[in-house]
């Protein structure tokens, strides 16, 4: 838990610090017309619904084949696009690294390399992980009906 709270206030505090320290102030952000933010609380929802949706992870991503990481990534790129124009030049400096780190971050993922991986594991193409978490599939056995597993879900 602590983890995921470093991982999602760390970056705004550290945002929040560089735009005081380049004269910025929070009040801004009021003046900022910023249109469609339900986009933003759907892609929140498909994110939400992978991890705790386990039946509809497993009809997107599964039976359709598409990754729902792409869906919320395609999402927040159309917010992106949609409010671009109207956003101030530093804003759309910010909103283009935004763009270029997703480009980058799904062109490694859809290569099958993982970038938030240990070093010993990068450059190793990802093995299919078992989503039942049966007590052999989270050690270095075999999975119970016999298919093949490299290891533990988390490296």
């Amino acid at each position: 838990m602590f983890q995921v709270l470093i991982l999602l206030v760390t970056p705004v505090l550290v945002g929040v610090l560089i735009g005081y320290a380049a004269g910025g102030r929070l009040a801004n952000l009021l003046s900022l017309r910023l249109r469609a933010l339900w986009l933003l609380w759907l892609a929140g929802a498909v994110q939400a619904a992978q991890y705790y949706l386990p039946w509809l992870r497993r009809l997107v991503q599964d039976n359709l084949g598409i990754p729902m990481l792409a869906v919320v990534f395609a999402i927040v790129l159309m917010w992106i696009t949609l409010n671009l124009l109207r956003w101030p030049r530093l804003m759309r400096l910010a909103a283009a690294l935004i763009v270029a780190g997703a480009i980058g971050n799904g062109l490694v993922i859809a290569a099958g390399r993982r970038p938030s991986a240990p070093a010993r594991h990068r450059g190793r193409p990802q093995e299919p992980a078992c989503r039942r978490r049966h007590p052999a599939c989270l050690s270095w056995r075999r999975h119970p009906a016999g298919a093949a597993w490299q290891g533990p879900q988390r490296w």
